[in-house]
């Protein structure tokens, strides 16, 4: 989630930029439609980590974090299981 709210947050600042030198009326009004949805979106996400940390503070055994921290880290052997594909094999006509 808190990589979605910081690409909200960029969006929104563009946005904003877009809307200080556009003139078209309409074109203002799509984006400022666009914009209040992005904003909501954005509040929505900052509520969803703020209760997501506050979680973590109060059971941090339970955190999705520690489930992952917790399993080893897979042989990149084994997950390779394809040869390579290069440009030359698939550009063959």
């Amino acid at each position: 989630y808190a990589s979605a709210f910081k690409l909200y947050m960029s969006a929104l600042d563009h946005f904003t930029i877009y809307l200080k030198y556009e003139k078209n009326p309409m074109m203002q009004q799509t984006i400022k439609t666009k914009f209040t949805e992005y904003l909501e979106r954005a509040e929505e996400l900052k509520r969803l980590i703020d209760g997501e940390q506050a979680t973590n503070k109060a059971n941090p055994a339970q955190s999705p974090d520690s489930a992952l921290r917790a399993k080893p880290p897979v042989n990149p052997c084994v997950v390779m299981t394809y040869a390579p594909r290069y440009w030359s094999n698939v550009a063959q006509w």
